[in-house]
C-alpha cells in the first residue's frame, strides 16, 4: 500500500502521468488522422507513430506498476523528496520497515516507481539493507521509463527509449566523475536466483 503520509503527492504524480500519456495517445490519434487524409502506407503510418506508441505503452506499464504497488499487501511504499536525482531502498529511522521512493522531479518520480515494480516483482530484493540481484536491465528499464515521460530530461538532450542502452546507462554519472553502473552485471538476475 502507498502511505498515508504520501498518498496526495502519489495520486498528484498519477495524475500528471496520466495527463502526459493523453495528450501522447491524443498525438498518435491526430497522426492517424492525418495519415488517413494523406494516404499514408501501413509502413509509413507506423513509422511515424511508432516512438508515440513506444512512449504511451510504457507509461501505461508505469501506471500498472502504480496500481500494483497501491494493492500491495505485504509492503507500504512511502515518498520522499530529494534535492537532486532519486533513489528506491528500505526506509531507515521513522521509515523503518517501509520501502522508500525518494525523487527530484516527475522523471526521477517515474524512474524509482520502475525500480519499486522490479523489487515488487522480485527482480531484485534488498537482504540486511544490501541490494541482491540486481542487474543493468533493471538500469535501463527505469530511464526508458523516464525519457517516455520526457525525451529531454537527460541532458537536455532528446532521447529515445531505444537510445537508452547497456552502454548509454554503463556511463551515466551523477556527480561526473564516477559510473555506478559500470559493473553491473548484463545478464539479467533476480533475488531469486
Amino acid at each position: 500500500k502507498i502511505d498515508p503520509s504520501s498518498e496526495k503527492n502519489w495520486n498528484n504524480n498519477k495524475q500528471e502521468i496520466i495527463g502526459k500519456k493523453t495528450s501522447i495517445d491524443a498525438i498518435i490519434a491526430k497522426l492517424y488522422s492525418l495519415g488517413e487524409q494523406r494516404g499514408w502506407s501501413d509502413k509509413k503510418m507506423e513509422r511515424k507513430t511508432h516512438v508515440y506508441k513506444e512512449r504511451s505503452q510504457s507509461l501505461q506499464n508505469t501506471l500498472d506498476v502504480m496500481e500494483s504497488l497501491e494493492e500491495c499487501e505485504t509492503e507500504t511504499y512511502i515518498l520522499a523528496s530529494l534535492a537532486k536525482n532519486g533513489s528506491f531502498s528500505q526506509g531507515k529511522g521513522i521509515n523503518s520497515g517501509k520501502m522508500q521512493i525518494a525523487y527530484s522531479s516527475i522523471e526521477s518520480f517515474v524512474h524509482e516507481v520502475t525500480h519499486a515494480g522490479q523489487y515488487h516483482r522480485h527482480e531484485f530484493g534488498y537482504v540486511n539493507g544490501e541490494l541482491r540481484g540486481y542487474d543493468i536491465q533493471d538500469e535501463i528499464n527505469a530511464y526508458r521509463a523516464a525519457v517516455a515521460f520526457n525525451p529531454t530530461y537527460y541532458d537536455n538532450t532528446y532521447l529515445n527509449m531505444s537510445d537508452i542502452t547497456i552502454e548509454w546507462v554503463k556511463f551515466r554519472t551523477s556527480d561526473g566523475k564516477r559510473f555506478p553502473y559500470k559493473n553491473l552485471p548484463e545478464e539479467s538476475v533476480n533475488f531469486n536466483l
